[in-house]
């Protein structure tokens, strides 16, 4: 059951997102949630793939997969403020 506030997360930042790039919101939550649904499913079986062929232990896989969503979500954060910041910048000058 953990899957469903993953999903319910993911449509509601898709919708936020969507929103307010002039987007429909139900277009992004469905978007959102699906990306959440397919992303929680696909990391698990990746992992579970790999504790079993490199014998390590899985809660070393879940730290290092963890690090990684982390890392990820520092650098989409960071694109996102350089995105936004240019787009607002360019929206100016039209």
């Amino acid at each position: 059951m953990y899957w469903r506030p993953r999903c319910l997360s993911g449509a509601l930042a898709g919708a936020g997102i969507l929103k307010a790039s002039g987007g429909s919101a139900a277009i992004g939550a469905l978007l959102g949630g699906t990306a959440a649904f397919a992303s929680t499913f696909g990391s698990f079986f990746l992992r579970k793939a790999t504790v079993k062929r490199r014998a390590l232990l899985d809660p070393i896989i879940g730290a290092i997969e963890d690090a990684l969503v982390v890392g990820a979500g520092v650098g989409l954060a960071k694109l996102t403020k350089t995105l936004a910041c240019r787009l607002q910048a360019f929206l100016i000058l039209m």
